[in-house]
């Protein structure tokens, strides 16, 4: 994907959800995987990589979600 439409689409989801990112995904979680998994399979390939590429960004933050949650053994995560 150009580098210049990369940088424009991060700056409308910030501009979009703000800091709540992870929540706003986790609250469409199932309407996200979806639009990427039907991206996946469009006929660009550029719009093929960008949606893989969003899909691996899903499994990095669900991870740490993940190891954060175990290691804080049961504390609030506040920083979310």
């Amino acid at each position: 994907m150009a580098e210049g439409v990369r940088i424009y689409c991060q700056q409308t989801w910030k501009a979009v959800v703000g800091d709540g990112g992870i929540k706003y995904v986790e609250k469409y979680l199932d309407d996200v995987v979806a639009y990427y998994a039907a991206c996946a399979g469009a006929d660009n390939h550029a719009v093929r990589e960008a949606a893989c590429h969003c899909v691996a960004e899903l499994v990095k933050i669900q991870t740490f979600l993940l190891l954060f949650s175990v290691n804080m053994k049961g504390k609030c995560m506040t920083y979310f």
